[in-house]
């Protein structure tokens, strides 16, 4: 038998429990499932109501995702937050390497660091054209 530890309150399965490794105790609520219904459900997203293990609708499923999706975000720190909108390291990087060359291009004067980095960034795309 397998125990299925669940949040009372939402009915969302918190985890599986087999009898045969030796818990030393699943806190309750739990129901109990033999091992045939476990692997009947094993890649379904499942709900307890009742006591008795259930399906999540589409509707239901899209709800939860929404809420989990809510409470994820909700979590995040403010760095985290803008990280995640904020363009990728690279289009940053390519855009400040355009904004210097473009420097260079009009006869400004870089420092060496600098000068050296578009150096090497105008090598690897004259060695990587982008197919067009």
């Amino acid at each position: 038998m397998i125990k299925v530890r669940y949040n009372k309150k939402t009915g969302e399965i918190i985890g599986f429990y087999p009898d045969s490794i030796n818990y030393k105790s699943v806190s309750k609520p739990y129901i109990k499932i033999s091992y045939d219904r476990y692997m009947e459900l094993f890649s379904k997203d499942l709900i307890v109501e009742n006591n008795q293990i259930r399906e999540l609708s589409n509707e239901e499923l899209q709800q939860l995702n929404k809420e989990r999706q809510s409470k994820y975000k909700n979590s995040l720190s403010y760095q985290q937050k803008r990280s995640l909108e904020y363009p990728s390291i690279g289009d940053q990087l390519d855009a400040i390497l355009k904004y210097f060359f473009n420097k260079k291009t009009k006869g400004e004067e870089l420092s060496e660091d600098i000068d050296q980095i578009i150096k090497q960034w105008i090598s690897v795309k004259e060695k990587y054209p982008k197919n067009t």
